[in-house]
């Protein structure tokens, strides 16, 4: 260990410390305009990536020795962060908090300790200038002798090499100073030029130029340790800097970047050498995509002769005119390159869309049901100082903040913004010179009509469309639905048919600034239709969340010729999809036909196809897929589905089969205790609550019910206890929650300290029954929040006897485990309480404190724990840190054994079932084998169930898992 010997005692305190694609309808960071490529001109520029650490860690760097670098704070003797500082007479500048330093493992062998960094655009003639800083302390400077030792003093250097392409071979080497004084921060410049047989110095240089065949140059640090020679050195702001090199052409900007919907025909760039020099190639490379295809497809074609669209190769000034083709997202780069061979390239990302119709999100319906028929391209600013109808033409669910930009009138509460974002913009408002504007600040239930007119004269013709939405959001799923409205746009009675949601599981860009298409789909993830006929139609955007809108575009139908999902239950909508089988239906679309051998279905992984219970039954072109599936059960599954062209859809589902009517509790129905006036009584309990608490408007709100734990619970008079209000959970007792900052308004269902909030979850039957009891449609599901590490809470009930699993509704921002059940086997009501852990729930998925998950409890091997309960118990639920809404008792199988009989020849495995669980049955050759075979999966029916097996005249060994 480093820390054996004195001399680097002081090492450690300097430890660290510290399925329809989305397509952008904004142009990404693919390529910068006028992008620097090899050898082009600057000045004084450091090539060097994180060369004074600011990261605070390696990035850019490769380390290399067995006692590598570390980073630190760089305070006493570090490197002046934040203020000027002078050592050995030189001023240093202000630079970052951290430096890093090497130090040797002081085992009497030499060693070379450090770090590189390659930079691999450089050619011959490139000049460059290299130094940094280095501080050893006085008390281990590496220029010293160990006590009593004759060996060496060490050395630290920077060194530069210019190298080939291979990078093993190098061309010129140069070095800083091998030894400086100790006790300063030291200026280190790259000066020494060496031999490279010899490595003698041969020569003195104020800069490094590259020499022919240079393909790479290498900035490297070096610590040297000799024998038993001690000392450290810490190092910061390390700098190549590039001088000067061969002056590519200059490129003009393609002009298209960051553009939607644009129409250009071609795409121009206009190339200048440099003086005496001649532009002798373009090269263009595209990538492209349609709007409804994740699909890309790069073309590189360079052009060395003049034509139609290429004009002044071998002058000075040459030009080309990139073509373009409609309805396509592109990423273009265009690099020029000179008669030296010298290049320089420019780029832009945008999109060719031509849509049948634009509707600007901000051009909603206005004066109780007016409109304005638009061109095609939706026009600009056609609705000024228009004011919508609320109940009408639109209708905001929340307020809004201020900052309302003034095109619509300023007294419509629906809040217009420029889009903020400078990924994109509609090419006709760049021509009109005017900013993109959206609909911001919007919630759940906000809608916006739109009427125009169809066919002859209107502002589209009459047809089939698939619809897309250019929006903003950092959310994930539906974040909107579009639907068709019958009846007269100009009154508030209107009937809204849904066509279909915008959204998807995560969105490319996931910000509110970052605008991209969503394609308008069913419940199955097809591309949604519409069709309009002739006449006056009216669309109506609903916000399901709160994405920032853009605009909707119209785009005519195109044959869909990979199949199609129809039809899947359970469909994992909502959580208890209680079911025996898994249906899906598909059809070809507009595509090939579909055979039988073009089905497959995957179930928890494991292809299920053809094997026992599986059916595909085919009606006209379509194929219906069923197989059996037990309850109170987790799965997921996959239907991939090739048509006889080869075309193939994947539909995925995720879903679950618990039974509805399982033993559940609700995590904010914890024990409490009540005072008579002279004393507690505690681990108090309601058996069958009903839940009575407001998942919406202001915290606390709801009804009051005897058999309710809803706000105290009522039932008990109120003034005895020191709350004055009846009942409540004693610290210790029922529960062990400190307030972490936790008021009223985080204290959602009860008035005690344990943090609560509405669960964003699936509504249970019974929230469902007290809001119709209660006449409150606002009772809903409730979690417990702030819910920290060691935090516990009790729960007393009469639970009805058997043997269970237990699962947990859980949530959590990141991976947790170590969340336990336990029982409480003595002391319960008092201080002094027995808990005995019976497993723990543990997620390592966990994506956010309202994305709940199933979660069972495991024992220590990863085993479902199996729960005995019967009659009234006290269990506990300490936390790891997550969210909690409430547990599920799933009865367990029962214990069974296999009854093995030979037939006829055969083995025969007797296995007795339970209706609700599956069975899979095991084999091993030898109990040493690394993992068990799986024989065969079936459903338990009530009966026993016989696998036939051969018999080899081999010993086995069987196991039958049950879930």
């Amino acid at each position: 260990m480093k820390n054996s010997n004195p001399c680097h005692s002081f090492t450690r305190l300097f430890q660290a410390h510290a399925n329809w694609a989305k397509v952008l309808c904004r142009a990404s960071v693919v390529i910068a305009l006028a992008l620097v490529l090899p050898n082009q001109a600057r000045a004084l520029d450091n090539v060097l990536i994180n060369g004074g650490f600011t990261t605070g860690d390696y990035t850019g760097w490769t380390t290399y020795a067995a006692e590598t670098w570390a980073y630190t704070i760089a305070t006493d003797g570090g490197c002046c962060y934040g203020q000027a500082n002078v050592n050995n007479g030189v001023s240093y500048p202000p630079g970052s908090p951290y430096s890093f330093y090497t130090i040797g493992d002081y085992q009497g062998t030499d060693q070379f300790v450090g770090m590189y960094q390659d930079y691999t655009s450089v050619t011959a003639g490139d000049v460059f200038t290299a130094d940094g800083w280095g501080y050893s302390y006085a008390n281990d400077w590496f220029g010293g002798l160990p006590n009593g030792s004759g060996n060496p003093p060490g050395q630290a250097w920077i060194e530069v090499s210019f190298r080939d392409s291979t990078k093993n071979n190098v061309l010129a080497l140069y070095r800083s100073v091998l030894t400086w004084p100790a006790g300063g921060w030291v200026d280190l410049s790259v000066t020494n030029q060496y031999d490279l047989n010899t490595y003698a110095i041969t020569n003195t240089v104020t800069t490094l130029v590259a020499p022919p065949g240079t393909a790479d140059v290498r900035y490297q640090v070096v610590f040297n340790q000799l024998q038993y020679s001690g000392g450290s050195v810490q190092w910061d702001d390390f700098n190549l800097n590039f001088i000067s090199g061969p002056v590519p052409p200059t490129m003009s900007s393609i002009g298209l970047n960051n553009l939607t919907l644009c129409t250009n025909t071609y795409a121009p760039v206009t190339a200048t050498a440099a003086a005496g020099k001649t532009i002798s190639s373009f090269q263009v490379i595209a990538t492209t995509s349609s709007l409804s295809s994740i699909i890309t497809t790069t073309v590189t074609n360079t052009y060395s002769t003049n034509s139609s669209f290429v004009s002044g190769i071998g002058t000075g000034t040459a030009t080309i005119k990139v073509p373009l083709t409609t309805n396509l997202n592109y990423v273009l780069s265009v690099s020029a390159t000179d008669n030296t061979g010298t290049s320089a390239s420019t780029g832009a990302t945008f999109d060719t869309i031509a849509p049948a119709l634009v509707i600007e999100a901000t051009d909603f319906n206005f004066s109780g049901g007016g409109f304005i028929d638009t061109p095609q391209n939706g026009g600009v600013y056609l609705y000024a100082g228009a004011l919508g109808t609320e109940g009408v033409d639109e209708h905001k669910n929340c307020s809004n903040p201020s900052g309302v930009v003034a095109y619509r009138s300023a007294s419509d509460e629906v809040v217009i913004q420029d889009a903020g974002s400078v990924t994109f913009n509609e090419q006709k408002f760049i021509v009109a010179n005017q900013p993109e504007l959206v609909i911001d600040y919007t919630c759940s239930d906000d809608w916006f009509d739109y009427t125009r007119t169809y066919g002859p004269g209107g502002s589209a013709p009459a047809g089939t469309y698939n619809v897309w939405l250019c929006m903003g959001t950092s959310g994930s799923g539906p974040q909107a639905t579009l639907s068709r409205i019958a009846g007269d746009p100009t009154s508030s009675s209107q009937s809204p048919t849904v066509i279909g949601n915008f959204g998807t599981a995560s969105f490319a860009e996931n910000s509110w600034a970052g605008y991209e298409y969503v394609p308008l789909t069913d419940q199955y993830g097809n591309l949604a239709s519409t069709t309009i006929p002739a006449g006056q139609q009216t669309l109506r955007l609903t916000q399901i969340a709160n994405p920032n809108l853009a605009y909707i575009i119209l785009m005519p139908v195109a044959p869909k010729l990979t199949p199609s999902l129809a039809f899947v239950y359970p469909d994992g909508a909502h959580p208890f999809e209680s079911t025996n089988h898994i249906t899906f239906t598909v059809g070809p679309a507009n595509g090939s036909n579909i055979a039988s051998s073009g089905i497959h279905l995957v179930l928890n992984g494991a292809d299920v196809t053809g094997t026992p219970g599986y059916s595909a039954t085919q009606s006209g072109s379509s194929w219906t897929v069923s197989y059996p599936i037990v309850s109170n059960a987790i799965y997921t599954a996959s239907l991939d589905v090739t048509n006889s062209a080869g075309l193939y859809s994947i539909f995925p589902v995720s879903f679950d089969t618990f039974d509805i009517n399982n033993y559940q509790w609700e995590a904010v129905d914890y024990d409490f205790s009540t005072n008579n006036g002279s004393a507690w009584i505690s681990a108090l309990f309601i058996d069958n609550p009903v839940p009575s608490c407001e998942a919406g408007g202001t915290p606390q709100e709801g009804e009051l019910a005897a058999n309710s734990y809803f706000a105290f619970p009522t039932g008990f008079s109120p003034g005895v206890d020191p709350q004055g209000i009846g009942a409540i959970a004693q610290q210790g007792i029922d529960m062990n929650f400190p307030n972490d900052g936790q008021s009223l308004t985080s204290e959602y269902y009860r008035a005690d300290g344990v943090g609560s909030q509405p669960a964003s979850d699936y509504v249970r039957p019974k929230f469902l029954a007290a809001q119709a009891e209660f006449s409150d449609s606002l009772i809903g599901p409730i979690n417990i929040g702030y819910y920290a590490s060691g935090y516990w809470l009790n729960y007393t009930r009469h639970y009805p006897t058997n043997n269970y699993y237990v699962w947990g509704r859980l949530a959590s921002g990141g991976a947790y485990s170590g969340t336990s059940l336990g029982l409480i086997t003595g002391g319960v009501g008092t201080v002094n309480q027995t808990n005995v852990v019976l497993g723990t729930f543990s997620d390592p998925h966990a994506s956010g404190y309202q994305a709940w998950h199933w979660i069972p409890l495991l024992d220590g091997n990863g085993n479902k724990v199996v729960v005995s309960l019967g009659g009234q118990a006290t269990l506990r639920v300490t936390s790891s840190g997550l969210n909690t809404e409430f547990f599920m008792l799933v009865v367990a199988p029962p214990m069974f054994s296999i009854t093995p009989s030979v037939v006829s020849g055969q083995l025969n495995l007797s296995i007795p079932t339970v209706t609700g669980h599956t069975y899979t049955l095991l084999y091993k050759s030898t109990l040493t084998a690394p993992s068990w075979t799986t024989v065969g999966t079936f459903a338990g029916n009530g009966s026993p169930h016989v696998f036939i097996e051969s018999l080899s005249g081999t010993q086995g060994y069987y196991e039958v898992s049950v879930q």
